[in-house]
């Protein structure tokens, strides 16, 4: 890999590609491909990606961070993104797709002429950690179309071998693309290894009675790692931080070893937290406490947070002195509020899988979920209150607050955001028979049927998180078995809660917009103007110092639950998304456009192709494409995922009115004012068949015959 890497330096290479795939293997090498280019002064950017942190697991992050530092790092660029910038200003809210198109394509054509001596590399590692199956596509294709634009670019990409990442690679049409599988266990893998193994015991084993010859044991370490480097590591920080250096390797050669190489970290795994627990049930159950807590949380809690979750007799000193014994799994992410971390999602793979680990450490993530919940609602009830981060005035909005991050760093304490953001995230995570019902009702109670509610919402606001309301609001009122459970407890009391919940729902929707901008105008633009007969006015009379409407204001709310009015021109035709959770509009403005059906927020930029108005648009049945007539005679189907359009479809003579997906969604059908009605292959966007002439007017009505 590395003499590789070395060739890429000539400048006479066409633009390459490189991807590096393998098992745990990632992260121990991008540091080094980075150590070993920033002494030659190529590396121009890097992004590390983790799935337990919300930044670093964001596709749009990742993207963002690599323009920045790609632009610090080559001058020629930068200038051409900041030109860019100029033209569009939706910079940091734009799609993948958008941001490869205007913010690294077009910079990158422009100066793709340049001569340089070395190529910029650009390293992106553990990506497998990285959004969902779609977002790991898309950025794979920003990054392969970046490389293709500037032939002085390189890009290195680590992963796990995940189906989406591995197939993107097989199925791809790329060129210039190398991929190497780090899991084979073959002599050359072998040697490095070993010379990995050497560098880091060496020194331990050259000083250790129990050790008779270094060479044999450093070889016998290497042959346990099966390949992985992840083995190596780990089983030295956990010899390295042990006190008993010489009894703890004992135990580790001593091991048998399984022949597959996950069962070999797994047994590494089991071997740590048997020897870092004590003898005693009680010490037992204290790490188990900690590490279920560390595991079940839906975000990285800090130490601080930690003993905020935990039983009063797990303090501060018990939480650290655990962290400072598992230092070899855990780690405290120093750059991030000292957040604590497992080393590798490997640990918590092995942690929460019955058949693999040990009994005593074994962790249901469902059953610790109901206990976080009711956590999590205890400390909503205790500590939120009114104007929270003490803000001065309504004139201001959230973004233009001085010092807001501060402000809530200063006024919110970690555990309690930690609490508005996932505590419904938990409940309905949670196994419905560990819930502790009569518990839960009466702190939801508190929660919903009052100014609680109205105080979580200046939470979300400040934070920029408001979307979470209207999922966790939902939540309730559905169909599923926490709220069986829950319905079985006092079902009057559970009754008044589903109604307290879909109020709010509706009251978060309505105001939506209002309490995103600015928190304070929750009080002041929200509340006032929320139905008089409305559960949510009910706490109008706390807040005397607001405005209070005398004429006008209704009793219910609106059959209408959110308006979009983004559309330039007249809306033709909408369709859901068969989940439910989009919503696909065409306009005479010519676009198709994406919207979330929660919030009325638009998804990605508007779809541009059709050349006259966009008249009809329906959903496939997966969900995956859009298709849309239009008075330009065609019919065009769009991937919703990149925003693009997969095929024309052309043959009419006149303009398409109507259009409809088959049930199997394998054929579309499309009526026009040609007076015909023509089907197409949706996976090709072919013709099938001839037209079905002789309709005596124009189809203006989506159907399929089933």
């Amino acid at each position: 890999m590395i003499r590789h890497r070395y060739a890429w330096k000539a400048p006479v290479l066409k633009s390459s590609k490189t991807s590096m795939t393998g098992l745990l293997t990632k992260t121990a090498l991008s540091p080094c491909f980075g150590y070993m280019d920033w002494l030659e002064n190529i590396l121009a950017a890097s992004f590390f990606c983790k799935r337990d942190d919300p930044d670093c697991r964001d596709p749009s992050h990742l993207i963002l961070t690599i323009l920045y530092s790609l632009a610090h790092s080559w001058k020629p660029f930068g200038k051409e993104l900041a030109a860019a910038l100029l033209d569009k200003s939706d910079f940091a809210s734009a799609s993948i797709l958008q941001l490869k198109n205007d913010f690294i394509v077009k910079p990158l054509d422009k100066i793709s002429h340049l001569q340089m001596k070395t190529p910029f590399v650009v390293v992106v590692d553990a990506l497998d950690e990285c959004g969902s199956d779609t977002s790991r596509n898309q950025v794979l294709d920003c990054l392969y179309q970046a490389s293709q634009s500037c032939r002085m670019l390189r890009v290195i990409v680590t992963s796990r071998p995940y189906t989406d990442i591995s197939n993107w690679f097989t199925t791809s049409q790329i060129a210039n693309c190398v991929t190497w599988p780090l899991i084979s266990n073959d002599e050359m893998t072998h040697e490095d290894i070993l010379t990995f193994t050497r560098k880091c015991f060496a020194g331990l084993v050259a000083h250790t009675v129990y050790v008779k010859n270094v060479n044999q044991t450093i070889e016998k370490l290497a042959q346990s790692a099966c390949g992985l480097f992840i083995w190596v590591q780990t089983a030295y920080e956990f010899v390295s931080g042990h006190y008993d250096v010489e009894g703890t390797l004992k135990v580790l050669l001593s091991g048998e070893s399984p022949a597959e190489a996950m069962d070999q970290l797994y047994k590494l795994y089991e071997t740590i937290l048997i020897e870092c627990v004590k003898k005693g049930e009680s010490n037992v159950k204290v790490f188990q406490q900690i590490l279920e807590l560390i595991v079940s949380a839906k975000a990285p809690l800090s130490i601080n947070s930690l003993v905020a979750f935990l039983p009063t007799d797990i303090n501060l000193y018990t939480i650290e002195r655990v962290i400072e014994t598992m230092q070899s799994v855990l780690y405290v992410d120093k750059n991030n509020k000292n957040v604590i971390r497992v080393c590798h999602p490997s640990f918590a793979d092995y942690l929460t899988n019955k058949s693999k680990c040990a009994l005593d450490f074994y962790i249901n993530e469902k059953d610790r979920n109901a206990e976080i919940a009711e956590k999590c609602l205890n400390i909503m009830s205790e500590k939120l209150k009114f104007n929270i981060c003490n803000l001065e005035s309504s004139y201001v909005l959230n973004k233009d607050l001085d010092n807001l991050a501060e402000k809530i760093n200063k006024n919110i304490p970690s555990d309690l955001q930690y609490s508005c953001l996932y505590w419904s995230s938990h409940l309905y995570d949670s196994s419905a028979d560990k819930l502790n019902v009569a518990a839960v009702l009466t702190l939801l109670e508190k929660f919903l049927c009052g100014c609680h509610l109205l105080f979580w919402f200046e939470i979300l606001s400040l934070l920029d998180h408001v979307g979470a309301a209207i999922q966790s609001l939902s939540e309730i009122s559905q169909e599923n078995q926490v709220n069986h459970v829950l319905s079985k407890g006092d079902k009057h009391l559970y009754h008044s809660l589903v109604q307290a919940a879909a109020d709010a729902y509706r009251f978060v929707r309505a105001f939506f917009e209002v309490i995103s901008l600015s928190t304070p105008h929750l009080y002041i633009s929200a509340l006032p103007f929320a139905p008089s007969e409305s559960l949510v006015a009910r706490n109008l009379k706390y807040f005397v110092n607001t405005i209070v409407l005398t004429k006008g204001h209704k009793k219910q709310w609106s059959s209408c639950v959110i308006v979009i009015d983004k559309h330039k021109y007249w809306v033709t035709s909408v369709a859901f998304s068969p989940d439910g959770q989009t919503i696909a509009s065409g306009s005479y403005d010519k676009t198709v456009r994406i919207w979330n059906a929660s919030t009325g927020a638009p998804i990605g930029e508007p779809l541009y192709g059709h050349t006259d108005r966009i008249t009809s648009v329906a959903f496939s049945p997966d969900g995956q494409h859009i298709v849309s007539g239009s008075g330009d005679k065609t019919l065009r189907i769009w991937n919703i995922h990149t925003y693009t359009t997969v095929y024309i479809c052309k043959g009419h003579s006149g303009g398409v009115y109507s259009v409809a997906y088959s049930s199997n969604g394998h054929f579309i059908a499309s009526g026009s004012n040609d007076l015909t009605i023509r089907m197409w292959n949706a996976t090709n966007g072919k013709r099938v068949g001839r037209p079905f002439i002789g309709v005596i007017e124009p189809r203006f009505y989506d159907y399929w015959c089933r």
